[in-house]
């Protein structure tokens, strides 16, 4: 005889197992996790008392250390806060046979400016031939820093850079050796970065038309040329990018990777831009002696010539896709309306003849537009991997710059 199961006692006995198997599970569940919850515990009380907890006890570092990296850069060059290092001006003056104008120059640099702390003068002489080194020494620049042979202006303003970032420099402020530019216009130059306006400002000779100067037909129109290419490339609105007095905040020095020798105005442009650096301009006038010949621009043709590979390259490095895309699209379109064309008077007329030797021209536009575009896209695959190296060398910079004027004077010491 077969037993019946009573519906409502089989409904309660599965409750019931299903409740130990549920305490059963949840039990060690628990207890593992109290145990978890009683070690971090022990472990931060452990923490707190060892010398790095107490290393960065105190309230602005338990900010960093709570904060993103990103935040923590922004810390170091916040300028003008109470819990920070005092403000540090830095002022390079690259030089090539600038004995007659360099002291002046640095006479005329003010000893003291508003929100500035200190000030330090860095002269580069750049292998010249007569007594610049001994000039700016006599007229009280700070540091000497020569070049066996002449490098080029790039050069050395690289190294003043450098050097300035060493020293700890917040601020990096670049003037010609030639007397060209007002050392008294240094305050309303860092002005923009003292109150985070900006963080790379440069001086601009045509921005207030009533300070336009005197200058001869084929600077300007060289000058113009510069202008129209930066800012085509860059979608900016720039008035002035080969001028040479500008200021740097310590980011956009450490963000800035330039390559160039002979010169560095447009390159400092393309290089920032395309690492969202904000740049501002500020009308500045300028004085072109007469009688004074440029120690750069000694043929102008020349200069042209040299600065244009240097933008070419520095856009062929930051944006390939662009670079490489824009042959390949001459190419693949020549080659295609080329073809059409030819494809249209086959089907009207029924022959490619007198033309039979354009179709071996047009299979080699077609397919060297094709291999450049395939070049384009490669290369901007690099690219990506070319801001990852950029930004750990930034990290890196940080890291050998971080304690400045220390690292340097113990440099030279030895």
């Amino acid at each position: 005889m077969t037993a019946k199961i009573n519906p409502t006692n089989n409904f309660f006995y599965n409750y019931i197992n299903f409740m130990k198997r549920s305490v059963a599970i949840s039990i060690p569940s628990i207890f593992t996790r109290l145990l978890a919850v009683f070690a971090f515990t022990w472990r931060e009380r452990t923490d707190s008392e060892s010398p790095m907890h107490q290393m960065v006890s105190s309230p602005a570092a338990v900010q960093l250390v709570s904060r993103p990296r990103s935040s923590i850069i922004q810390k170091r060059w916040s300028l003008n806060n109470e819990d920070q290092k005092p403000v540090k001006l830095a002022i390079t003056i690259p030089a090539y046979n600038e004995e007659e104008t360099i002291g002046k120059v640095i006479r005329a640099i003010p000893l003291e400016i508003k929100r500035i702390d200190e000030i330090e003068i860095i002269v580069i002489n750049d292998g010249s031939k007569d007594r610049t080194a001994e000039a700016a020494m006599e007229a009280g620049a700070t540091r000497i820093i020569s070049h066996l042979s002449n490098r080029g202006v790039g050069a050395a303003f690289s190294s003043g850079l450098s050097t300035a970032l060493e020293t700890g420099a917040d601020i990096i402020v670049n003037i010609d050796a030639d007397g060209q530019f007002d050392p008294k216009d240094i305050p309303k130059l860092i002005e923009p970065i003292l109150n985070r306006e900006a963080e790379f400002v440069t001086a601009s000779r045509f921005l207030d038309k009533s300070l336009e100067p005197d200058m001869p037909f084929i600077k300007r129109v060289g000058n113009g040329l510069f202008v129209w290419t930066i800012n085509k490339i860059t979608a900016q609105k720039f008035t002035d990018t080969q001028c040479g007095f500008r200021a740097f905040s310590r980011k956009a020095a450490l963000k800035l990777n330039l390559f160039g020798k002979f010169t560095y105005t447009q390159e400092v442009f393309l290089d920032l831009v395309n690492k969202d650096i904000v740049i501002k301009e500020v009308p500045i006038k300028v004085i072109y002696p007469k009688d004074r010949r440029s120690r750069v621009v000694k043929n102008p043709i020349i200069y042209g010539l040299k600065a244009l590979a240097i933008i070419i390259r520095t856009v062929r490095d930051s944006a390939p896709l662009f670079f490489f895309g824009s042959v390949s699209m001459v190419f693949l379109l020549s080659g295609f309306i080329s073809g059409l064309w030819l494809f249209v008077r086959w089907l009207m007329t029924g022959e490619v003849t007198p033309y039979r030797s354009f179709v071996t021209v047009i299979a080699v536009l077609l397919i060297t537009g094709l291999i450049l575009g395939v070049l384009a896209l490669m290369a901007d695959m690099f690219t990506r991997q070319r801001k990852i190296q950029e930004e750990i060398l930034f990290y890196n910079k940080l890291q050998v710059y971080g304690n400045g004027d220390k690292k340097f004077k113990a440099k030279n010491t030895q």
